[in-house]
């Protein structure tokens, strides 16, 4: 949606033309980070439930350092790069976010992390397996959701404020 429609995702979170001309740019570009994002998350949580803690940690740092640096030469134009103002933030969101998985994915090839799965063991629900499931996941679940829609919200309150309230947060 985030790639496709940003017109009218923005258009969701403030009514705020000034905002949401370049805010549809940003997010157009950051959209395809979305994606990386995910998958980074997947392998950090696969590595961290396999205790492997350092290489998401060091990965997550190295993503973030890239990030402020590239942040720093395309938002302002320095190095000879011309200034980007918020389209240099996004490419700079979405090269940072490939290198996190690029990182965490050579991590998996070089510590030969053999997790195996098999679509006969993943659905085969036996002995109340679902409720089991649904009993200890629901909460989790629940609590994601509200947190998640909170978030949304919280953002499109921000959004539907005068332009100085904005740019203060």
């Amino acid at each position: 949606l985030a790639v496709a429609f940003p017109g009218a995702v923005m258009r969701i979170y403030t009514d705020k033309p000034v905002i949401q001309k370049p805010g549809e740019e940003y997010l157009a570009i950051v959209g395809f980070a979305y994606p990386l994002q995910t998958f980074a998350v997947l392998i950090s949580f696969l590595l961290r439930t396999t205790e492997r803690v350092k290489a998401p940690l060091i990965c997550s740092i190295v993503s973030l350092v890239v990030n402020f640096c590239i942040n720093y030469v395309l938002i302002y134009g320095k190095f000879g790069i011309p200034e980007m103002g918020l389209l240099g933030a996004g490419i700079s969101t979405l090269a940072s976010g490939a290198v996190n998985l690029i990182l965490l994915f050579l991590y998996l090839l070089r510590s030969k992390c053999s997790v195996s799965l098999h679509l006969s063991q993943m659905f085969v629900f036996k002995g109340g397996f679902i409720r089991r499931y649904l009993l200890n996941a629901f909460p989790i679940l629940c609590n994601e959701l509200l947190y998640g829609v909170g978030q949304m919200l919280v953002n499109i309150v921000i959004g539907h404020q005068d332009e100085s309230a904005i740019a203060a947060m």
